[in-house]
């Protein structure tokens, strides 16, 4: 910590306190009390306080035999600038100890020492009354560590603290020496705990920064698939390049193995000067195994909610993965009920699946809630595995109770009679408390003796003779049904027939054609016969209109059509008289 040492009182001992306070902040930052030798506060004969310290230039690597990229910057700070009796200039003497390098001082003179001085008059001292000294330092010959001494001394006066500077000289790079990481175990698809890092040194072992290293996984002696080549920073100065992420290995068991080229030149090719270049590291990979299940999709609904007693939209799903996150395939789950009272396809409540090569294993059937409605029904999923995370994962949903349709028949009307062969209009209505208004293949027609008539809301239809009970069926989307009945009469009524003859002036007509209609849709056709007679047997009531086409030219007929009104069990003469019309019969 810095200690004031000043013996005196001085008109600047409140900007002091200040600037003592910089000067611890700036101690935080390692700017002083970093080198080897008596460093720190102290004072001199006149009790001015000091620090001293190395701003700039501290552990640098450079080539051997050449300046550092950066000067060697030392200084002295003051506790007492402003007072007039302390002194203004201080000196710093520079002296190489070993390593054989140079020094230069800021006039260019250089050699093994050299002095730098500066003054409170000079650009050298700032505003805060710090004195800097600056001194350049040319390497020696030989690779290794250099080590300069740094003497101050303030005013007149040599002041008994000194500062050690050190800075490696390092030779053209030799060889790749592995440094971190190698021969480490793990799970397969896995990241390894230590990232891999080499050494890139010179032929004495000393480290060379500044070299360009690629780092890449390899599987059977290719890059791992979907691994994109892992390019490190340039080595550090002591040569020291380390995998800018973890290696992560791949996924089968065995011997994984990691090269690290060590590059040349702007195309990047593999510097073929350097010893053990590429280097290879090693790693046992040991079996994968489940690590973790969730559910899949992640977004699964939770929870679910479904008709008591009806099948849930979603069947249970999961992912069972390994260590890395990868799916793993061939792992049993386990799919059992855990209450509510649902089942499984209606009977079971055990069901077991094996995960596909997604890692996915499903509900082989249907999850149908139990029937009380308003009850959780749980469905736990377990991978049958030790050391799984979330498992088992538990799905759930909530048991809702179905509000069955309310249907109406408009009509028929109960107890309503038709004749037999009369078309009959059945229309109806159902509405759903859950879905609404319900029609189309929801609603379903039905008579008890002729069976099924139609779909939808409205449909028509014939009715054989007899008493028939008509159905209509609403489901609803849970397939809960609901019905409305009503009960009509059709009765059989007496059948009578029409018939007659064709002819001109007494001479019968065979093979004209007559035609039947009732309601404008022909009903029945027949050929007069060689005496010129046809007959409709078995005809219901109703009015019929029975017309003649297809007679001799010679033959003329007015009306061809006529219109009559068949009353029940009645037989009807309709006879056509025409008249000769020229030519020959």
């Amino acid at each position: 910590m810095f200690v004031d040492t000043s013996r005196k009182p001085t008109r600047a001992s409140a900007a002091w306190r200040v600037f003592a306070t910089l000067l611890l902040s700036l101690t935080s930052l390692g700017a002083f009390f970093q080198c080897d030798g008596p460093a720190g506060p102290s004072e001199d004969e006149d009790g001015v306080g000091y620090v001293v310290g190395i701003r700039e230039g501290d552990g640098q690597a450079g080539p051997a035999g050449q300046f550092l990229a950066n000067d060697i910057v030392a200084e002295i700070h003051l506790n007492d600038l402003y007072d007039e009796d302390t002194p203004r200039n201080g000196t710093c003497t520079f002296t190489v100890e070993s390593g054989n390098g140079v020094l230069a001082d800021n006039e260019g003179r250089t050699g093994n020492v050299v002095t730098s001085q500066s003054t409170a008059e000079q650009i050298g001292v700032t505003a805060a009354g710090v004195i800097l000294c600056r001194a350049r330092w040319r390497l020696g010959p030989a690779s290794g560590e250099n080590t300069l001494r740094v003497t101050f001394r303030l005013g007149t006066e040599g002041l008994p603290n000194y500062l050690v500077v050190r800075a490696n000289g390092y030779g053209a790079p030799a060889r790749v020496v592995i440094h971190a990481g190698d021969g480490q175990t793990a799970e397969a698809n896995t990241e390894l705990p230590v990232r891999p890092a080499v050494r890139v040194v010179d032929a004495s072992g000393v480290g060379v920064p500044g070299m360009r290293v690629w780092f890449i996984p390899l599987d059977d002696g290719e890059p791992h698939a979907g691994v994109v080549v892992n390019t490190s920073d340039a080595s550090t100065a002591l040569g020291v390049a380390r995998m800018s992420s973890a290696w992560q290995l791949g996924p089968a068991a065995g011997t994984q193995e990691l090269t690290v080229r060590v590059l040349e030149g702007a195309q990047g090719a593999v510097n073929a000067g350097l010893q053990n270049n590429p280097a290879t590291f090693t790693a046992t990979a040991g079996p994968r195994a489940p690590r973790s299940v969730e559910r899949n999709p992640l977004d699964f609904p939770e929870p679910q909610n479904g008709y008591a007693g009806k099948a849930v939209e979603l069947r249970p799903s999961v992912r069972v993965l390994d260590a890395g996150g990868y799916p793993m395939e061939g792992v049993i789950v386990h799919f059992s009920v855990g209450g509510g009272g649902g089942t499984f396809g209606g009977t079971a409540t055990f069901l077991a699946d094996t995960t596909d090569e997604d890692g996915v294993a499903t509900l082989a059937e249907d999850w149908i809630l139990g029937t009380q409605p308003g009850a959780l029904n749980i469905v736990h999923a377990s991978v049958q595995a030790s050391s799984v995370n979330d498992n088992p994962v538990d799905f759930t949903a909530n048991a809702i109770e179905n509000t069955l349709p309310v249907v109406t028949i408009v009509e028929p009307l109960d107890g309503s009679s038709f004749e037999a062969g009369t078309q009959v209009q059945f229309r109806g209505t159902a509405l759903d408390e859950e879905d609404g208004e319900l029609g189309g293949a929801a609603l379903r027609w039905t008579s008890s003796v002729n069976g099924y008539l139609g779909i939808d809301s409205s449909v028509s239809r014939g009715l054989t003779a007899g008493t028939h009970t008509i159905r209509l069926t609403a489901t609803d989307a849970a397939g809960d049904s609901a019905w409305a009945e009503v009960t009509v009469s059709v009765i059989e009524t007496a059948t009578g027939s029409i018939s007659g003859r064709v002819f001109v002036t007494g001479l019968s007509l065979s093979g004209v054609r007559v035609e039947l209609t009732r309601n404008g849709e022909e009903i029945d056709s027949r050929t007069t016969n060689s005496n010129g007679r046809y007959t409709f047997p078995d005809l219901p009531p109703g009015e019929y209109t029975v017309t003649i086409s297809g007679y001799p030219s010679y033959a003329s007929f007015s009306p061809r059509s006529r219109t009559v009104t068949l009353p029940p069990g009645e037989n009807l003469t309709v006879n056509f008289s025409g008249s000769y019309a020229g030519g020959e019969p």
